[in-house]
This record gives structure tokens, sequence and C-alpha cells, in this order.
């Protein structure tokens, strides 16, 4: 049985559509503060997303824009500054370590909400293999990695470019690029073995394929795991934070502060 599960929405978790709101005082009572931070340890920018709790899979989600930031550990202290480009959307850069840990700090209107995390170890992993339908003459993913890993809990992202193949150079992009992503967890549930059908996508030979790997603690991906059993694996959307899923910040946030060690590689599909 195949065991890679495509997960096309997930690359807009959380953002949903961002407007900036005036919320009333009833509404804002049964709201929350959410903050999504998954830090990496690449030399690129961090960011750290913050926006009121929605409701309702269609309302609209409000960025929270006044919000101070700051990254700690024993020996930093970083500031994050609102991108102006990003409603509710934080960044700073960021040179992470093994073997210390850091705190995150926002600060909403004297309200102050924190979580703690230390860098998940990045991992060398195996290229993903792939079957070959000969009456498409289109290959498609058959394993990423074991879905199920109790010491190294990961997720994968996997970029597949093939814009430059012939036949396919004078496309838009949308019909020559696909992003997907697998998770690989410390638990099996019958719902990650029965998934809700999802689309596949054929490539031809010669795709690129870029994969990077997300080191998770096992806190994280416990984390990861709820979201998913309420979304994906529920056949639900990523639209909203179900309420009860875990966060590590204090003072009933919701989200998450993670420290993702990365490693990477690609393949050519087809290539022998």
């Amino acid at each position: 049985m195949k065991r890679f599960f495509v997960c096309f929405l997930i690359a807009v978790l959380f953002y949903g559509c961002e407007k900036e709101i005036t919320l009333n005082l009833s509404s804002e009572a049964n709201m929350k503060v959410v903050i999504n931070a998954m830090f990496t340890d690449e030399t690129n920018e961090n960011e750290v997303e913050i926006r009121w709790s929605i409701p309702q899979p269609n309302d609209i989600a409000s960025p929270i824009n006044d919000a101070q930031v700051i990254l700690s550990s024993f020996d930093e202290v970083i500031l994050f500054g609102l991108d102006s480009s990003k409603p509710g959307t934080y960044r700073a850069k960021t040179n992470l370590r093994l073997q210390q840990e850091y705190t995150l700090t926002v600060s909403i209107d004297g309200q102050i909400y924190s979580a703690r995390a230390e860098l998940a170890s990045g991992k060398a992993f195996n290229p993903p293999t792939f079957s070959y339908s000969s009456e498409e003459k289109l290959y498609y993913l058959d394993k990423v990695a074991n879905p199920f890993d109790p010491s190294n809990p990961a997720i994968y992202q996997l970029e597949a470019d093939w814009s430059e193949v012939t036949g396919y150079t004078q496309l838009p992009k949308e019909q020559t690029h696909a992003l997907f992503y697998f998770f690989s967890l410390q638990t099996l549930d019958v719902s990650q073995l029965l998934p809700p059908p999802s689309e596949k996508i054929g490539f031809p030979a010669g795709t690129i394929i870029d994969i990077k790997r997300f080191a998770l603690s096992q806190e994280h991906a416990e984390y990861w795991r709820q979201v998913l059993l309420e979304t994906t694996w529920a056949g639900g959307l990523f639209a909203t934070e179900p309420a009860n899923v875990i966060s590590n910040f204090s003072n009933n946030a919701a989200g998450w502060f993670g420290l993702c060690g990365t490693t990477q590689l690609s393949v050519i599909v087809g290539e022998k």
C-alpha cells in the first residue's frame, strides 16, 4: 500500500485569509491568541505568525500587528520586527545551536505569552521511491519515509518542478510545480493508515524534486499528530486551530514554538 499522503493545503496552515478588522468586545472575549513559530537552523530569517483565533472555518483571521516578540537564550536576545508586507508576521535572523534552550516571548497589550524549546537535531535520510505508470508515462511517489518512527519524528517537504521537461516548458507554473508534505511520527493511528482520499500527482521523467527534512522533538511531533487527526486525517481543512490541540505557550495561547534541524537532498525523477 502506498504510504505517501498528499497534503496540498498545509502550505496555508493557520494563515487563511488575512484582513485587519475591528473586534467587538463580545467576540474578543471568546477568542485567544494563536502563535505559530516553527524555526529552522538555516541561515535565512525565521518568522513568527500571530493572530486571533477564528471560531468558524469561514471566518476571517485577524492578524495582531502590535506585539513585541523576543527570542532569548542564556547568551543572546533577538528582537523580531513586523513584516509590513505580511500582517501579523514578525521576522528576524537567527543562528540556532544544538543543546541550547531558547525562549520565545510575545507581549500583547500587557499580556505575556512564552514557550521554550530546544533544537531537534537534523538527520540524513534516504531519497524517496517512485512507481511508474507505463500507460500514463508518469511517475508517482511511492514512499518518502516510514510514517511510524518513534525515535526520529520529522516532516518532509517535497517541492517538485517539471517546468524544464520537454513538452511542459510552455505551461503555467501551477501546472508544472507541486508541493507535498509527509509526516513521520512517533505513533501510528488508524486514521493515518486510512486517510481520506487525496489527489495524486504524476511526474514526467526529468522532474526535479527537492526534499527537505524538518526534525521534530517528541512534543512537537505530538502537536502535529493532534493537528492532523483534527484536520487532514479527519478529512477537514487546515483552516482553524482545533480547540483540543496541545500548545506549549503559556497564558492559554494556542499554537506551537518548535525548533527544527534540517537536512535536504534533490533527486531527478526517472534517473538511474
